[in-house]
């Protein structure tokens, strides 16, 4: 897995939809949602609450440059804390 994988959702089935507002769920409970809540929806990701605290920490300010998306690849792939296998 590269670190690019990491920025694409990869269910093509959903298509375009606006997933601001949806409720994203670790894998033992909620851990917060997607800003400027527009809909009732719900996100599940294949971690688990610590696993995604211990994360490094969103900087908006940064997440289009490279080196910081590489630094967050580190974390989530192969080999890091916060990888793990598919569903």
């Amino acid at each position: 897995m590269s670190a690019a994988d990491l920025w694409t959702y990869h269910d093509t089935t959903i298509g375009t939809a606006d997933l601001t507002g949806f409720t994203v769920k670790a894998i033992d409970g909620s851990i917060g949602k997607i800003d400027e809540d527009t809909a009732d929806e719900k996100v599940f990701v294949n971690r688990t609450k610590d696993e995604i605290k211990d994360a490094p920490e969103f900087d908006e300010s940064r997440y289009r440059d490279a080196q910081y998306r590489d630094e967050i690849g580190g974390y989530y792939g192969v080999g890091g804390p916060g990888y793990r296998e598919g569903p």
